[in-house]
């Protein structure tokens, strides 16, 4: 488990009740107030990652130099393409029925 560190949070009042009737009712999976802010925290932050990474491809898709080497690779794969699409349908040559 990685370090921890001592910090404190000012959370507001109608929200720490909130918070507290769902870990006193067990509606969650924590024990406690720091594991359930643990969790969203870090999960807040897998959506943030996920965002960035979902920026950057947005990004590529205006990118000329991205699409001309797309369309390059494509080019070399479409006959690969191709034969693993007839064998995958029972078509080609290495597939079940013929």
């Amino acid at each position: 488990m990685d370090a921890r560190v001592q910090t404190t949070l000012r959370l507001p009042n109608q929200l720490y009740r909130e918070l507290k009737v769902v870990l006193d009712q067990h509606l969650v999976e924590f024990d406690s107030l720091n594991d359930l802010a643990v969790a969203a925290l870090d999960q807040f932050i897998r959506r943030l990652r996920e965002q960035q990474i979902d920026a950057e491809f947005a990004q590529m898709a205006d990118d000329p130099h991205y699409a001309n080497e797309s369309r390059i690779l494509a080019g070399e794969f479409a006959r690969s393409d191709w034969e693993a699409l007839q064998v995958t349908e029972g078509k080609g040559p290495g597939s079940a029925t013929r």
